[in-house]
């Protein structure tokens, strides 16, 4: 997913804080916070933010500059903001499985505009064919209805979620301006975004297979792992038709990538 967040204006010197440097001019509390603007820690701390309000009301685990190695060079790399939810789906006398959502969020400190090209196929839900029993009831002695997963977790109802009718971009577009004009290219777009968030969402699962299972607490567990960009600038969604090609502003977009690298395999 693909989210716009924009810039407030920010009161941060009420108490009208100045720094004296050794050297030059006196720098103000204003300076300090422009020159921030101009790298991404505010947007990451901004982000993290949003989920720690909605981490008051659920339970929810948020940080920042998560570490991992990178798969391809073996190299420490860093998800930007790391937000977890769990929660226990059903009654928990007769084990229920538990819910589990990651957010792998990569924030870009640009305005430059991004621009998603799809369609809107009748794509149906990635998740229709998994199957689980519900819980086991210890007084019926026998175990619940088989269900779907997708349909028992209602993921029709989420946002972005593949099912028909609904845009899914297959190309993720940077434009920029030159000479005069706007240009649209994916120079630098898959090698420094796409692939390195795929590799963090691939580390969260390797994250969870290293854990030790106590069989005695074992309960069924269904982890949804979600990669996010999240982007100061505008984000705009171009619809392919046979017919016509539709372009739309837009708070946020879902987007699709499949993957066959020697380390890196699957879509996300």
């Amino acid at each position: 997913m693909t989210e716009s967040h924009g810039t407030d204006a920010t009161q941060v010197d009420s108490l009208g804080l100045r720094i004296e440097p050794k050297q030059g001019n006196p720098i103000e509390a204003a300076d300090v916070i422009l020159a921030l603007s101009e790298t991404g820690f505010l947007l990451e701390q901004q982000v993290a933010q949003v989920f720690r309000e909605f981490m008051l009301r659920n339970m929810l685990d948020v940080q920042l500059s998560v570490p991992f190695q990178d798969v391809t060079s073996g190299k420490s790399r860093e998800i930007d903001v790391l937000a977890e939810y769990y929660e226990i789906a059903g009654d928990r006398a007769l084990f229920p499985p538990v819910v589990q959502a990651e957010f792998v969020v990569e924030c870009k400190n640009t305005t430059d505009p991004f621009v998603l090209v799809g369609d809107n196929r009748a794509l149906g839900s990635r998740f229709r064919e998994t199957v689980y029993r519900s819980e086991f009831d210890p007084l019926a002695l026998g175990f619940g209805d088989l269900r779907g997963t997708a349909p028992q977790l209602q993921m029709h109802t989420m946002q972005g979620a593949e099912y028909p009718d609904r845009f899914q971009g297959q190309q993720l577009v940077r434009l920029s301006p030159a000479h005069g004009k706007w240009k649209a290219e994916n120079t630098g777009v898959f090698d420094s975004i796409v692939f390195p968030l795929a590799k963090a969402v691939q580390s969260r699962w390797q994250a969870r297979d290293d854990e030790p299972l106590d069989e005695e607490t074992f309960r069924p567990r269904f982890v949804f792992v979600f990669p996010i960009l999240v982007t100061r600038g505008p984000i705009f969604i171009v619809s392919v038709e046979r017919d016509e090609t539709q372009v739309k502003h837009v708070p946020w977009a879902s987007f699709s990538r499949s993957f066959k690298d020697r380390d890196l395999q699957g879509e996300c």
